[in-house]
């Protein structure tokens, strides 16, 4: 598993809502709209960053749905997979052609 780039921490805390009386909830609700996990659930997120979409988050056109196609495209085709924008090994390519089809699935 890869992360996306954007390490930092994630939390695990299975009751991050918080309402106005200091009680916990699992989901939001009109009784806890505060987001706000507890400290104690953080941990470091340290999954390798995936090069693949390191390079395609620095692009200018990341929100246009035909450059993730341009892109999936380009990761779903290993011969021409030549590692000119960035390098990257197999499963690097894997993970980021799931990525990119997840990306147009909610699309559309």
């Amino acid at each position: 598993m890869f992360s996306s780039g954007n390490n930092g921490h994630v939390h695990t805390d299975e009751q991050p809502w918080q309402g106005a009386d200091e009680s916990r909830r699992a989901r939001y609700s009109r009784f806890a709209p505060r987001f706000a996990p507890r400290p104690e659930f953080d941990r470091p997120l340290t999954n390798p960053a995936n090069p693949i979409l390191q390079a395609f988050r620095e692009r200018e056109d990341i929100g246009n749905v035909y450059a993730v196609r341009q892109w999936f495209g380009f990761v779903c085709h290993p011969d021409h997979w030549d590692g000119t924008i960035c390098k990257a090994t197999k499963a690097q390519a894997d993970h980021a052609r799931r990525v990119f089809a997840l990306a147009l699935r909610l699309h559309q």
